[in-house]
C-alpha cells in the first residue's frame, strides 16, 4: 500500500513511519511532506496514493487549505495535537483522526476502518472532503465556550471564559484561575473544558493544565526536550509541556 505523510515535525513523522512498518512492512512511503504549498505540488504532479496521513497545523497555514488548490479523491487519516478540533466532525466525515503523539492501537484501528471502506469499494470523494471542511467550521463555532457559570457560595456568577489564566486539577477537582488572581471550583472534568473553549486561545500543555496564550510570559528549555512555562498569574507548581507536546506548543504560541 502507497501512502502519503503530511507532516511538518520531523519527529512526529518518523514515529508514523515506525509505527506503521511495525503493523505492516509492506506499507510504502511515497513522499514525505511538510507544508501546504509541497503538499499542492505533490498532488499535482503525482498519481493518487492508496492513502494519505495530513497534520492540520502546519508551518505554512492548514491542511484543509489544499482542498482549495486541487482536487483530492484519495482516502485521508487526520492527525492532530488538539483534541479540542472538531473531534465530532471527523467521526462522521473523514477515514479516521489521531490524536498526537500518535499510539499504535490507534493507528491499527484507523488502518483497519480503511480497509474496511476500501474493500467495501467505497470512495472518499471530494463532496466528503467539502463537508468535512465545512462542518470544521461549523463545529468550531458551535464548541466554542464563552462563559463559565461558577457557583460561587450562595450565588452563580458568570465568568468570561477571557478571564481565566489557566485551568488545572488538583485531587479530582478542576479550578479555573483568572488574571486577576482569583480561584473558582470548575464543576466540569479538564477533557471537557479543553473540548469547549477556544484552540486557539487556550492549550492543554499536560494532563493537570490548561494554560491562556495571553498568561504565557516565557516557554524555557527544560531536561529531556520539555518546556517550563513562566505564567502570570504564577501557579503553585511548575507547569511543563512534555518533549512529545513541546513543538506543537509552540507552533501554537507562534501564531
Amino acid at each position: 500500500m502507497n501512502v502519503l505523510i503530511l507532516e511538518d515535525e520531523h519527529g512526529a513523522a518518523q514515529n508514523l513511519l515506525a509505527i506503521l512498518h511495525d503493523i505492516d512492512d509492506s506499507i510504502h512511503p511515497l513522499a514525505l511532506l511538510d507544508s501546504v504549498q509541497s503538499a499542492v505540488e505533490w498532488i499535482k504532479n503525482n498519481p493518487a496514493p492508496d492513502l494519505a496521513f495530513f497534520d492540520i497545523k502546519l508551518a505554512d497555514g492548514n491542511s484543509f487549505e489544499i482542498f482549495k488548490h486541487v482536487e483530492i479523491s484519495f482516502p485521508i487519516i487526520f492527525t492532530t495535537a488538539y483534541d479540542q478540533y472538531a473531534i465530532q466532525a471527523f467521526k462522521v466525515n473523514s477515514i479516521d483522526y489521531l490524536l498526537k503523539p500518535i499510539r499504535q492501537q490507534d493507528l491499527e484501528a484507523a488502518l483497519k476502518k480503511f480497509h474496511e471502506l476500501y474493500d467495501d469499494k467505497r470512495d472518499f470523494s471530494v463532496d466528503q472532503l467539502s463537508k468535512l471542511i465545512l462542518d470544521l467550521g461549523l463545529a468550531e463555532r458551535k464548541k466554542v465556550k464563552r462563559t463559565f457559570l461558577i457557583h460561587y457560595q450562595d450565588r452563580l456568577l458568570p465568568i468570561p471564559v477571557a478571564d481565566f489564566a489557566y485551568f488545572y486539577i488538583h485531587h479530582g477537582i478542576v479550578y479555573g484561575v483568572t488574571f486577576d488572581k482569583k480561584k473558582y471550583v470548575i464543576e466540569d472534568k479538564l477533557e471537557s473544558i479543553a473540548a469547549q473553549i477556544d484552540a486557539e486561545q487556550f492549550y492543554r500543555v499536560n494532563r493537570q493544565y490548561i494554560v491562556a496564550r495571553a498568561a504565557v510570559k516565557e516557554a524555557a528549555l527544560f531536561f529531556n526536550g520539555r518546556l517550563n512555562l513562566k505564567i502570570i498569574p504564577r501557579p503553585d507548581s511548575t507547569i511543563l509541556v512534555s518533549k512529545a507536546k513541546a513543538a506543537d506548543f509552540k507552533k501554537w504560541l507562534g501564531n
